[in-house]
């Protein structure tokens, strides 16, 4: 390296050429404009820019701030259990239970607002308290809470309302046809909370028989009546976890038939 001092100062060039006042001599003709130092050492041109950047990184900090605060009230959207957009309809296996399996989404605005009920959902299909559905001996207890009740919960978007004794033929037709399998939580004979559009499913592709499901009228909740009519006052179908349509008026019609209400 060459050096040279040039008005009392000590000035390089890594390639041998010697700076006079910052600038290249004419040995290399390239024009090569070196900085000036302040009495700190350091490069003004380097201070000047470490200054814009951390003032662009400041301002971009505070605008992705001000992004993160307002993102969430752009995408929000009104309603709950009462929007008129997609609403969740959870599989029969609620999320909120410990060690679920499934959560479905569907599309529906067949949710059933405040302003809608009529019940107070703690009376069963035909007018007496509530029962319990699941049984003593079971392995799981049912319910959207696993508390073994058919319980009215606004959280509960898939309606868990509908408390049937399970049949082998609905649990290899869920698992089929909706892609809900419950085998893992109930057997054959057992009592379960199934959701309102499992029931009308059931109902849909075995007008008679039901695919083998007995509704319990005791322990399924008098807010079913009023989820099937809230979408058939708004002509909607329901829909399960691959997104099958089933009717809510032959699904309110069977209850009718089956648990006439006092």
């Amino acid at each position: 390296m060459a050096t040279a001092y040039h008005n009392g100062a000590l000035a390089s060039s890594s390639n041998g050429s010697i700076l006079k006042g910052g600038k290249k001599s004419a040995a290399s003709p390239s024009g090569w404009y070196g900085a000036t130092t302040n009495a700190l050492g350091a490069s003004s041109w380097d201070e000047a820019t470490r200054s814009k950047v951390a003032s662009r990184l400041l301002v971009t900090l505070v605008v992705c701030g001000l992004l993160g605060s307002f993102l969430p009230v752009l995408v929000a959207r009104p309603g709950g259990l009462a929007s008129d957009s997609t609403a969740l309809l959870s599989g029969d296996t609620p999320g909120q239970a410990a060690g679920s399996a499934h959560q479905h989404a569907a599309t529906s605005t067949g949710a059933v607002g405040a302003s809608e009920r009529v019940s107070d959902g703690t009376q069963s299909l035909i007018g007496g308290p509530l029962k319990s559905c699941s049984t003593p001996a079971q392995r799981t207890q049912t319910g959207w809470t696993r508390d073994g009740s058919c319980a009215w919960d606004p959280s509960d978007s898939g309606y868990h309302e509908v408390c049937v004794k399970m049949d082998e033929k609905f649990l290899t037709s869920s698992a089929e046809k909706d892609g809900n399998d419950l085998s893992s939580v109930v057997g054959h004979g057992e009592h379960w909370c199934i959701c309102a559009w499992a029931w009308a499913g059931a109902v849909q592709r075995d007008p008679e028989g039901y695919e083998g499901l007995t509704l319990q009228c005791d322990e399924s909740n008098e807010m079913l009546r009023e989820v099937y009519q809230s979408y058939i006052t708004r002509a909607e179908s329901m829909s399960g976890p691959t997104g099958a349509s089933y009717g809510p008026l032959k699904a309110l019609e069977a209850v009718d038939k089956l648990c006439p209400a006092a």
